[in-house]
């Protein structure tokens, strides 16, 4: 599934969320490869509790979440804290609002 989450400002980030059968996984870009190096997306992540993937072209913010006893108002949480991180990033690295 994927959603466009609005972040303030008129912004908004594309979130991807991949089920599993006991975990989802969440994701959204923050930048295309020939954007930036590898080195400035994992220096942009320090001290964030979550992971960077590259996908094809994409430098891409993920987390994983368990779903095990966990509401949907819970499910939230993550969701929303991994797009406004991935935004945040997003302006850092590219200074724009492309994804």
């Amino acid at each position: 599934m994927s959603l466009v989450v609005p972040t303030g400002d008129g912004r908004t980030q594309l979130v991807h969320v991949s089920d599993g059968s006991s975990v989802v996984q969440i994701s959204s870009p923050v930048a295309q490869v020939r954007e930036v190096t590898a080195e400035q997306v994992l220096r942009a992540t320090e001290g964030k509790l979550l992971g960077v993937q590259m996908v094809g072209a994409m430098y891409l913010v993920a987390s994983i979440v368990v779903l095990e006893g966990m509401s949907e108002e819970e499910l939230q949480r993550p969701l929303w804290f991994l797009a406004w991180t991935a935004d945040e990033m997003e302006q850092q690295l590219v200074l724009g609002d492309k994804y």
